[in-house]
C-alpha cells in the first residue's frame, strides 16, 4: 500500500493538521474524506462512488445551515460569504431594477451565495436564540471556531477530515460544539434523527479526529449537540451525546472506513449484491416472520 502521508509548512511529516481556511475550500478540495462523504457508504459503495463522481447542488436547507453557521459563529466576515437579495416583485418595473442593481453589485464575487431577505431573517431569529440560551452561549465561548483538521488514519493509512463548529479545552477534557437547524428540536425527534442524519457517526469521526491531533484517549473528548428549529419561535434543545451515541459513531466510523479503503483498493464499488454481486433472498418484513 501506498504510503499517505502529511506534511507541515517546512516539509516534516506529521500525522495530523490543523488548517485555517473557509468552509467553501474545506468541503472543495479533495484532500481528505469527510463525514459528510463518508456517511453515504451506509447506503453502499456504489452510492458513494456516485455521488463522487456527481457531485450534487446544495440544498436550501443545507445552504440555510451554513448561513446560520456563518452569522452565529463568524458574524464579522458574514457578508465575505453570504449576499442577502432584498425582497423585490420582479414583475414590476421597481422590483426588475432592485433585482438588477442587486445581481449587478454581487455578480463580480462568484464566491458568494445567495440568500433570500426571509432566509436572512430566520438565521438571524435562530442566531438570537441561541445567543438568549446561557448554556449555548457558555458552550461557544473561549474556544476555536471552524478550524480544520486532517489526519492519517493508522488503521487505513487513509486521510480524514472534520471541521467542528466549535470546540475547548476544559482542564484535561475537549469539548466539542456543533449547532445543527432542525425542524423538530424535541428529544423524542432528536432520537430517531440522531440515527437517520448520521449524527452519531459525526460524533465518533469528530472525536476522533480530534482525539489523534491533541493526543488525547478518546473518553477524554466531550461532544455536545446546539439543535435549533427553523420556525418562529426558533426553539432549542442542548444535548450532550452519551457514550452509546459516541461508541456507535466510532464504530461506523471505522466501519465505512474500512468499506471505503478496501473499494478503493480492490476498485470494486459494490450494490445491494455485495463484493460478489451474488442475489439476495426475498423475505417477507420481520413482523410477518414472527407471526408465522
Amino acid at each position: 500500500m501506498e504510503k499517505i502521508i502529511l506534511a507541515n509548512e517546512f516539509g516534516e511529516v506529521v500525522k495530523s493538521q490543523l488548517v485555517e481556511e473557509t468552509n467553501k475550500i474545506y468541503h472543495s478540495n479533495k484532500i481528505g474524506i469527510s463525514k459528510s462523504k463518508l456517511a453515504n457508504m451506509s447506503k453502499s459503495p456504489e452510492y458513494f462512488k456516485w455521488l463522487l463522481d456527481n457531485p450534487q447542488e446544495p440544498t436550501n436547507d443545507l445552504i440555510l445551515g451554513q448561513a446560520f453557521h456563518k452569522i452565529t459563529l463568524e458574524p464579522d466576515t458574514f457578508y465575505d460569504e453570504f449576499a442577502v437579495m432584498p425582497n423585490c416583485d420582479r414583475r414590476t418595473k421597481e422590483g426588475k431594477e432592485t433585482y438588477a442593481r442587486f445581481m449587478e453589485e454581487n455578480s463580480t464575487n462568484g464566491d458568494k451565495t445567495i440568500i433570500t431577505e426571509d432566509t436572512y431573517n430566520t438565521i438571524c431569529g435562530m442566531r438570537d436564540s441561541v445567543m438568549a440560551n446561557k448554556y449555548a452561549c457558555a458552550l461557544l465561548s473561549n474556544g476555536n471556531t471552524e478550524q480544520s483538521i486532517y489526519w492519517v488514519d493508522e488503521l487505513t493509512n487513509e486521510i480524514c477530515k472534520c471541521r467542528p463548529d466549535y470546540y475547548r479545552t476544559i482542564e484535561d477534557r475537549i469539548l466539542i460544539t456543533d449547532l445543527k437547524s432542525c425542524r423538530n428540536a424535541d428529544s423524542l425527534s432528536l432520537s430517531k434523527d440522531v440515527v437517520k442524519y448520521g449524527y452519531d457517526l459525526q460524533a465518533g469521526m469528530y472525536s476522533t479526529g480530534l482525539s489523534t491531533h491533541f493526543d488525547k484517549p478518546l473518553d477524554l473528548i466531550d461532544f455536545v449537540f446546539i439543535f435549533v428549529e427553523k420556525e418562529p419561535p426558533y426553539l432549542i434543545n442542548v444535548t450532550q451525546a452519551s457514550r452509546f451515541v459516541i461508541d456507535r459513531g466510532i464504530s461506523l466510523f471505522r466501519e465505512y472506513l474500512g468499506m471505503y479503503a478496501e473499494c478503493k483498493r480492490t476498485n470494486n464499488w459494490y450494490g445491494y449484491n455485495g463484493e460478489t454481486g451474488a442475489p439476495n433472498d426475498l423475505l417477507l418484513p420481520s413482523y410477518m416472520i414472527q407471526k408465522q
